[in-house]
């Protein structure tokens, strides 16, 4: 009867210990790795979404070269029948049929015409093609880490505009994306603040970083953004001297724009105002 009870006690104590992992470990885990499949589906959805648009256009705008082209055969018949009409009757009525099936009587307008149509779509083709490309590539992008060109930021056209765009891009950027930003020692000099009072003023957003006196931050950056491969770079500099590094090789550069008082980061689909 004690061995019983020893035994009972025992099972009720593992179930206890077995109950406190799975609340404890086991659920969270399952509940997180359920909400980033259901993230990353929700994402993959929106992306798929947004490229259907330019597809079916792409589509359409093939078919739309195809019937033009078909146009060019047809006209080129036409013009070939009327080469060998016999009499001004017989062309009068290729004319007519040729006026009534392009909107145009003579073949060779309905040609000059269809090749400048032609012309047009395959550059829109070309233009969408490209776009596809792009946001395909953004999409399948794995970004882990933000580095960003501080000093870079803080201007508009030559004009130093402090850290306020810098500020409102550090907040819109999501908050589960590690952020880091390097400034040259000049920005000390621009906002008359020194190490410490600029680090306090930006923390709570990012890690920040102040190269050394004589030193340049984009050999700071590149050497950041290539110790990790998930790790991206938001700056306008073209780091053309750094051209056999990763982040260059690898396209690892995104650009920037600051327009009127917005901030907009389109590989980061980012347009805030500031």
């Amino acid at each position: 009867m004690k061995y019983f009870l020893k035994t009972l006690k025992f099972i009720s104590i593992l179930l206890s210990v077995l109950f406190f992992i799975f609340v404890l470990i086991i659920y969270p885990i399952l509940y997180i790795s359920r909400n980033i499949k259901l993230f990353l589906s929700k994402k993959n959805i929106a992306k798929s979404a947004d490229l259907n648009s330019p597809k079916s256009e792409c589509k359409r705008l093939y078919s739309e070269k195809l019937k033009f082209e078909a146009d060019i055969k047809s006209a080129e018949l036409i013009d070939k029948e009327l080469s060998l009409a016999k009499n001004s009757k017989e062309r009068f009525l290729l004319h007519q049929k040729c006026g009534i099936k392009f909107g145009y009587e003579k073949p060779n307008q309905v040609i000059y015409d269809r090749k400048n149509k032609i012309s047009s779509i395959e550059r829109t083709i070309c233009k969408l093609e490209k776009r596809i490309k792009h946001e395909e590539e953004i999409s399948n992008r794995i970004i882990s880490h933000l580095i960003i060109d501080g000093n870079n930021i803080c201007f508009d056209k030559g004009t130093f505009i402090n850290t306020k765009a810098l500020i409102k891009l550090l907040e819109t950027i999501p908050k589960q994306l590690k952020k880091t930003v390097v400034f040259d020692a000049s920005i000390k000099t621009r906002t008359g603040k020194n190490d410490k009072e600029i680090e306090s003023s930006l923390s709570k957003y990012a890690q920040i970083y102040i190269a050394p006196k004589e030193t340049e931050a984009d050999n700071y950056i590149i050497s950041l953004a290539e110790t990790e491969k998930n790790s991206y770079v938001i700056s306008n500099d073209n780091y053309s001297d750094f051209f056999d590094k990763s982040p260059i090789i690898e396209k690892r550069i995104m650009k920037f724009m600051i327009i009127r008082n917005s901030i907009i980061v389109n590989d980061l689909s980012i347009n805030a105002t500031f």
